[in-house]
């Protein structure tokens, strides 16, 4: 068993390891050893995000002795390459006009979204509530060559039509909505939220209500921590 791009080491008797490991040409190769599990679920998520990772695992390795050695797989997900995938857009006729970025989070524009990228989210069961408030799957459709792309191009043609305005203005303008929207939520990804797990929705909303005072934050909020149950 080879290594890739990482460092092995072997375990010292009596302490565990973990072997973060990638599938590829038909077979298992070590990509990186680890000496926690948290660290070792933590690569292998972002491995899982690249478009050539056909699958992921791990394994802990437990060393007794210089010649006992127990094996045990933690985590194991295949997957294809999203670039083997069909994820053209699908055309849409009458795009909303989204002046500000607060535009794109509504009903109208979700529902666009849900017809661009419809071959993408039912491929990964996915919904643009999840794309609008979850950094992690934001990022995997940004990643997916040339998908967002040739998203704007569609709706800023669409929309310079229908108000005879430039559409290499209305594309920055998109672009620019992008980002924030991007941003916005990569700072949330790690604010602890209330949780749906174990608990009713008006419960995980009252508490939502309580922390934060804006209505508007109050409203990404509660989305963010539905995208993130969803997501999980």
């Amino acid at each position: 068993m080879g290594a890739i791009g990482g460092i092995v080491e072997m375990a010292t008797p009596g302490r565990a390891s973990f072997e973060v490991q990638l599938y590829r040409d038909g077979r298992w190769a070590i990509n990186q050893l680890l000496p926690s599990e948290e660290a070792a679920r933590a690569k292998a998520k972002e491995l899982l995000t690249q478009k050539t990772t056909q699958g992921v695992r791990i394994i802990k390795a437990s060393k007794f002795s210089e010649e006992s050695v127990r094996e045990s797989e933690l985590f194991c997900q295949m997957k294809e390459p999203e670039g083997s995938d069909d994820f053209t857009v699908t055309p849409v006729e009458d795009p909303p006009l989204c002046e500000q970025v607060a535009d794109y989070y509504q009903t109208a524009a979700r529902s666009t979204m849900a017809r661009l990228f419809s071959k993408y989210l039912d491929k990964h069961e996915m919904t643009p509530l999840e794309l609008l408030h979850s950094h992690k799957s934001l990022k995997r459709i940004l990643n997916v060559d040339n998908l967002v792309n040739s998203a704007v191009d569609k709706i800023s043609s669409l929309r310079a039509r229908a108000t005879s305005n430039d559409a290499r203005k209305r594309k920055d303008l998109i672009y620019q909505a992008v980002d924030r929207i991007a941003q916005r939520a990569r700072e949330v990804d790690q604010k602890p939220l209330p949780e749906l797990k174990g608990s009713l929705l008006d419960e995980m909303l009252r508490r939502i209500d309580a922390k934060f005072a804006d209505t508007d934050e109050r409203k990404y909020m509660a989305n963010v921590a539905l995208a993130r149950t969803s997501v999980d």
